[in-house]
């Protein structure tokens, strides 16, 4: 979870917070028949339902402080895991030249494991800033509650979910074999 705080913060600055108008539009899967907003993906890789799931598992473990909290169902028979977390948001603060958290992002992930692949799903995505807002919301820029800043959020939620994958992925592939030690040694 630390990284990718650390992540975030050197992909904001990357991008120059400051500059609301400049930032480029950030690429976010809308439904609009049920007005929602879900990150999806379905990867193939070499194992078992139960080996994906375990290694699921030593992932989240890994990733996140308290695993146990975060994680609502563990269920190795239907190979499924459901959990829901946060992020924080941040803007660029002009005066002290620093990023401020002024929001969070709870959002709901699942992932789900048959024999040779595993889909994950985040969904349920909600800005907390005073109140709460849909993250599809936030798309609509004809609505008067827009604010300019919703775009930066925007970008961080979808930075945060490539990260979040590529973290995970990376994490649910095979370990390596060891090389056996030349017994002539």
């Amino acid at each position: 979870m630390k990284r990718s705080v650390f992540i975030l913060l050197a992909l904001l600055l990357g991008y120059g917070i400051h500059a609301q108008d400049t930032l480029p539009e950030p690429s976010i899967p809308f439904d609009a028949e049920t007005q929602t907003v879900a990150f999806s993906k379905v990867v193939h890789v070499q194992g078992t339902k139960n080996e994906l799931f375990n290694r699921c598992v030593y992932w989240l473990n890994n990733y996140y402080k308290s695993p146990t909290r975060v994680t609502q169902i563990r269920d190795l028979p239907t190979g499924k895991i459901l959990g829901k977390h946060f992020f924080p948001l941040y803007t660029f603060d002009t005066v002290n030249k620093v990023n401020k958290k002024t929001a969070k992002v709870n959002y709901t992930f699942t992932v789900v494991f048959k024999d040779g692949r595993y889909k994950w799903e985040i969904n349920e995505l909600e800005v907390i800033a005073g109140r709460k807002v849909p993250i599809a919301e936030m798309l609509n820029k004809s609505d008067t509650m827009y604010r300019k800043k919703w775009r930066s959020y925007l970008i961080q939620i979808n930075d945060f979910i490539k990260s979040w994958s590529s973290n995970l992925e990376s994490k649910m592939q095979p370990e390596k074999a060891k090389k056996e030690e030349d017994d002539d040694w």
